[in-house]
């Protein structure tokens, strides 16, 4: 497939043929050994130095987006192993999920769950126009019996279209890779906020950075990333620094224990929020990459 928004590599597998690499090394070891190495994950840039970066989330995505047309977007199988009930009950197609993905970019993520699930409703969005039309253009998006997907900045605390009229509806929001990407004064507001679309019971599936991450520790080391590709940011929002790429992206590396906060308080309950270690090694060059991420389910009261 190649539109608007990228190419996808990978093809579709049946989830019992996906595993789940989470377990490749243990997080404390990972602690330990950043500890030793001296890392100064507080450090952060002056102030002034990011200010120009930040609250322009929406045009650095979409400028990426536009940029990387032809990119290779690596289709997410393994989702629906790390969050089993989106799979809901098998071969049940009467009473069809309310589903909606934050931040949906070109549709890696939600994609694998429309080809098992066509029947479920869904509802997509983005802060890129561009995304959004990449999305569109997926052979899978056309099959799917109900599907809306528009442009929206969540953060921002406004109701969309879309979304009129659809508070308490939804099984599952899905909530990947983006609030790393949101500004840190609205991290708390938009868990809170898309936590009234919920059904009791329902729950916002959510997938992050976590702290001491490979790509964490390049930014702190100015042999790998030069000081003009980087901007580390203390916010007073949150217990780590925010980081910006050099093209004006931003990301963040959460603790569990920061996510559980964010869920407690939005009313929500994190079962379980726990750390997911994956170990990669590039093929070209042998370096072994320690990967990680938070995984929790935040769930709304029944």
């Amino acid at each position: 497939m190649s539109g608007s928004g990228g190419v996808f590599r990978q093809k579709f597998l049946n989830p019992d043929d996906v595993t789940l690499h989470c377990t490749d090394f243990k997080f404390e070891d990972r602690e330990k050994e950043v500890l030793e190495m001296g890392c100064a994950l507080t450090e952060s840039d002056p102030d002034e130095g990011c200010e120009n970066r930040k609250g322009g989330h929406g045009t650095a995505w979409e400028n990426h987006y536009k940029t990387h047309k032809e990119k290779f977007y690596p289709i997410k199988n393994y989702i629906i192993k790390a969050f089993p009930d989106l799979l809901g009950e098998p071969n049940d197609e009467s009473t069809p999920q309310r589903i909606m993905e934050c931040g949906c970019g070109t549709g890696s993520a939600v994609l694998p769950l429309m080809k098992i699930r066509p029947h479920d409703e869904y509802f997509a969005f983005d802060i890129s126009p561009t995304a959004v039309e990449g999305f569109k253009d997926h052979e899978v998006y056309k099959t799917v019996k109900s599907v809306t997907s528009f442009v929206w900045d969540c953060s921002k605390g406004s109701v969309p279209e879309e979304l009129e009229g659809k508070a308490a509806t939804f099984d599952f929001i899905l909530l990947f890779f983006v609030l790393s990407a949101i500004p840190g004064d609205s991290m708390q507001a938009t868990i809170t906020f898309l936590s009234t679309y919920l059904k009791p019971n329902g729950a916002i599936l959510f997938r992050d950075y976590g702290k001491y991450d490979h790509s964490q520790l390049r930014f702190h080391d100015k042999h790998v990333t030069p000081e003009h590709e980087r901007c580390i940011y203390k916010s007073p929002s949150t217990a780590s620094p925010i980081y910006f790429r050099g093209d004006g992206t931003q990301t963040y590396y959460f603790s569990v224990e920061e996510v559980d906060a964010l869920a407690r308080t939005a009313g929500l309950t994190a079962s379980p929020s726990e750390y997911h270690c994956n170990q990669v090694t590039n093929r070209k060059n042998g370096k072994v990459m320690r990967k990680v991420f938070v995984n929790s389910v935040l769930r709304k009261a029944a």
